[in-house]
């Protein structure tokens, strides 16, 4: 059992204070250190909000890159129980007629009635044709029922695109087989095996033939085997929805593109707010906040040049700074940009040479790539923390050998000071036992 020990009992010192006292002192290295890292840890974090700030503004950039992103457009219809439409960045504006005589549809076909859905119906290879696609169903004693027959349909792996279903009328239980897409071309054809002839075509009923939309645009006779039409107008998808006649008027959507510029500003002043935070606190005094600032404001300050257009800079379509030093947009400003120069607004940003996104695209991706300013920058913060880490683990051990040297010497010390004490004693004792001396008068 190893010796138990209590520095300071025998002397009577506070050894324990004593060594926790002088290990503090020695510590007070490994807390600028500490302290260090701590700084360090805070750095990387501001750089990461930094990196964070400008990834999202590289974001909103990205909805104004090209010259589609500002060829956005709406669609109204005068009849939308007719027909819709859809616009994409191909669209041109204008107005098209169009007159809807026969919309596209489904082939439905039903069965005889049977008892219920277990009625066994037959057995044999059921094949089934959808349009110019066919496939095989086996029907066998574990199928043969009409809700074992919908299952097998509808579960076959080459299905080819029909689906069944039972529908349980006042006078029985009938099979229903629909093709899953509009239009002639898929047409249903059915043949019964061995004992399925009642599921042949021949014996079917049918409750919807397969139709193709008939309608004219702009007068010009168009045949769809749906009822989305997208191969007519270029750039606009038409959804017919009934019989009839109905106006699409095609429009360029302002207010989508204002959005999207409003997005660009947010994102910017969102930019502008967290390096001036950063310079004033975490990041005080570090040279890339300057650069950054310098940079984007460069490219705000310098118009573009021989772009063609009625524009060159943007504050002439309502985006520029306001006495706040906060970017702002005139949204009225814009709209009547748009309406006068539709060209000449998308070529301020989206030009791949002097278009203001462009510019900012290149010093945004500088900054935020892997490799970039501020990955570099991490990485030297990193390799601080790191050294940082090393530093402490090192002074620790060293700390720990300190304890354990004064511990050892102080507990000397004690066995020193403690035999000293009892010699003390043992004097005092033994010269208090000798017999007194008497003076002689």
């Amino acid at each position: 059992m190893g010796t138990i020990t209590a520095p300071g009992v025998g002397s009577g010192l506070d050894i324990s204070g004593i060594i926790q006292s002088l290990v503090a002192v020695e510590r007070e290295p490994l807390n600028r250190i500490e302290a260090n890292q701590s700084a360090a840890r805070t750095e990387l974090s501001a750089f990461g909000r930094l990196n964070s700030s400008l990834e999202t503004f590289e974001s909103a950039l990205g909805s104004l890159d090209s010259f589609s992103s500002f060829r956005i457009f709406e669609t109204t219809s005068s009849d939308e129980d007719i027909a819709t439409a859809t616009a994409s960045s191909d669209a041109a504006e204008g107005e098209t007629d169009i007159v809807i005589t026969q919309l596209a549809q489904r082939n439905v076909l039903s069965s005889a009635a049977f008892a219920d859905t277990s009625t066994i119906v037959g057995e044999g290879t059921l094949t089934i044709s959808v349009g110019a696609d066919s496939f095989d169903v086996v029907i066998d004693s574990t199928n043969s029922t009409l809700s074992g027959i919908r299952d097998a349909i509808n579960n076959a792996a080459d299905n080819t695109g029909i689906t069944a279903t039972v529908i349980n009328a006042n006078d029985g239980s009938r099979l229903i087989f629909s093709s899953d897409d509009e239009g002639v071309a898929n047409a249903l054809t059915l043949t019964g095996g061995g004992t399925l002839t009642s599921l042949s075509s021949a014996n079917l009923t049918v409750q919807e033939p397969s139709l193709d939309a008939q309608f004219t645009v702009s007068g010009f006779a168009v045949t769809s085997s749906s009822n989305t039409v997208s191969n007519v107008l270029q750039g606009v998808t038409f959804e017919l929805g009934a019989i009839g006649a109905s106006t699409i008027t095609v429009g360029r959507n302002n207010s989508a593109v204002q959005e999207s510029v409003q997005e660009f500003v947010d994102a910017f002043n969102a930019v502008n707010t967290t390096i001036t935070q950063l310079r004033a606190g975490d990041l005080q005094g570090e040279s890339l906040l300057l650069t950054i600032v310098s940079d984007l404001r460069n490219v705000f300050n310098t118009a573009t040049t021989g772009l063609g257009g009625t524009f060159s800079s943007l504050s002439e379509i309502g985006v520029a700074f306001n006495d706040e030093g906060a970017l702002a947009l005139d949204a009225d400003a814009l709209t009547t940009a748009l309406n006068a120069d539709f060209r000449g607004v998308s070529n301020l940003f989206a030009d791949p040479t002097q278009g203001y996104v462009t510019r900012l695209q290149d010093i945004a991706e500088l900054l935020v790539q892997t490799g970039g300013l501020i990955d570099t920058r991490e990485e030297g913060v990193n390799t601080r923390i790191d050294n940082f880490d090393a530093r402490i683990d090192q002074f620790e051990l060293r700390l720990i050998s300190i304890e354990r040297r004064l511990t050892s010497q102080f507990a000397a010390l004690d066995t020193l000071l403690s035999s000293l004490n009892n010699t003390s004693r043992f004097l005092t004792s033994s010269l208090a036992s000798l017999p007194t001396i008497q003076r002689r008068q």
